[in-house]
C-alpha cells in the first residue's frame, strides 16, 4: 500500500461554522445533510462534519457533497490526482466504502 501525501489546508468558503448534528462538535467544513421543515415556523439546513456526513448521506449524496466542495476548495480545484484537502479525502474515503443504492 502507498503512502498518501500530506494534505493541502482546506481553503473552502463556508459561510460560518456550524455544529455537527452527531457529535456536536463545531466544524468550520460543514456539510449539509438535511432539513428541518415546520408548519408555524421557518425551517432550517442540518449539518455535519466531513468524518460524519456518511451516517445520514448515501453513496450520490457524500458524491454531490464532495463535488460541492471542490468548487470552494483551492487546493482541490488545482489537482486532477484526487481530493486536493483533507476534507475531500474523507469525503472521498467515505464515498468509496459507502454502499451502492439498492444494495
Amino acid at each position: 500500500m502507498t503512502e498518501r501525501p500530506p494534505a493541502a489546508p482546506c481553503t473552502a468558503r463556508q459561510s460560518a461554522r456550524r455544529m455537527c448534528a452527531h457529535c456536536k462538535e463545531m466544524t468550520d467544513t460543514p456539510i449539509p445533510v438535511g432539513a428541518v421543515h415546520q408548519n408555524s415556523r421557518p425551517g432550517w439546513t442540518v449539518y455535519a462534519c466531513p468524518e460524519d456526513a456518511s451516517l445520514f448521506l448515501d453513496r450520490a449524496g457524500l458524491w454531490a457533497a464532495l463535488m460541492d466542495h471542490a468548487l470552494t476548495c483551492e487546493p482541490c480545484r488545482r489537482t486532477a490526482q484526487g481530493p486536493g484537502c483533507a476534507v475531500a479525502r474523507t469525503l472521498h474515503d467515505s464515498h468509496r466504502g459507502a454502499p451502492e443504492a439498492g444494495r
